[in-house]
């Protein structure tokens, strides 16, 4: 019988709350060998609302590739956890975020370099442990706030000859 538990704290429940909490740390500090070693190999990702563009159903490659973008252009991603529903093997994580722009890829002092939304990821576990599909969902409204200065930062970072 499957028991949930909401919880408005980030201490676990559960291995599988502990090992949710970890990846969202490592998705933080940009981590991407932790991020990686908490997700079985054949992962899937799907980021929602599909009108944002993202590909259904990323594999650890394919969503790696958005990291490592994410990494170039922001010098902040932190995720803050508000609650969870831990089910047996499911963990939905309700977050809090912020972004910010990298300060040397900035091309003007105005402008929202920095913002803030909130986010959900539902993690669901093998037998193993490891998370074998995640289904994110971004706020929308927060995310084409953001997107036009990040798109700006990856032109500076081009500029650059770093990209």
């Amino acid at each position: 019988m499957s028991t949930t538990t909401t919880l408005n704290t980030d201490y676990p429940t559960s291995a599988n709350h502990a090992t949710a909490l970890k990846w969202l740390s490592a998705i933080s500090a940009f981590d991407n060998e932790a991020n990686l070693a908490l997700r079985a190999p054949d992962c899937r990702h799907t980021i929602i609302p599909a009108s944002l563009g993202f590909s259904p159903n990323m594999s650890n490659d394919e969503w790696l590739g958005v990291v490592i973008y994410l990494a170039s252009v922001l010098s902040r991603l932190d995720l803050k956890p508000i609650e969870a529903l831990v089910a047996d093997k499911q963990v939905t994580l309700w977050t809090k975020g912020t972004t910010e722009v990298k300060p040397e890829l900035r091309d003007s002092e105005e402008g929202d370099w920095v913002s803030s939304g909130d986010a959900a990821f539902t993690l669901t576990f093998n037998d193993e442990g490891r998370i074998n599909h995640i289904f994110e969902m971004l706020d929308s409204a927060q995310f084409h706030q953001a997107s036009p200065f990040m798109a700006r930062a990856a032109q500076n970072l081009s500029k650059q000859g770093k990209i």
